[in-house]
C-alpha cells in the first residue's frame, strides 16, 4: 500500500489542524495515563497484601489439611459474582463488590 502525499496548501492546512488537535490533547492523555498508573500501583499493593494474607492463613491451616480430603466440594457453589463499573480517568473499569454462595444441607452423622 502506497502512502499518498499532497504538496498543496489545503493538504498542509489539514495536517496543521490535525497536529494542533493532537498537541492540545496530549496533556489530557498524559494526565489520564498518570492517573491510571497510580490506580495500577494501588491495585498491585492490594494484591500483594492479600497474597501475603492468604499465605499466612494457609500456614495457619496447614495442620488441619488432612481434614480437607473429607470435605465434599459440591456442598458450596458460587451463585453470583457482583461487580460494578466505575470510571477512572475516563476509562471504564470493573470493580469487584462481592460473591454470593449457596450451600447444600449437610448432615455430619451420615
Amino acid at each position: 500500500m502506497a502512502i499518498k502525499f499532497q504538496y498543496n496548501k489545503t493538504a498542509l492546512r489539514d495536517l496543521e489542524k490535525q497536529l494542533n488537535i493532537r498537541t492540545r490533547a496530549l496533556p489530557t492523555l498524559k494526565n489520564k495515563e498518570s492517573a491510571l498508573r497510580v490506580e495500577v500501583k494501588k491495585a498491585k499493593k492490594i494484591v500483594d497484601t492479600l497474597t501475603k494474607e492468604i499465605a499466612k492463613r494457609m500456614e495457619e491451616f496447614k495442620p488441619y489439611s488432612s481434614l480437607w480430603c473429607e470435605f465434599d466440594p459440591s456442598l458450596v457453589q458460587i451463585d453470583e459474582i457482583n461487580t460494578s463499573t466505575t470510571k477512572i480517568a475516563g476509562v471504564k473499569i470493573e470493580v469487584f463488590e462481592g460473591i454470593k454462595f449457596s450451600d447444600k444441607p449437610y448432615n455430619i452423622f451420615s
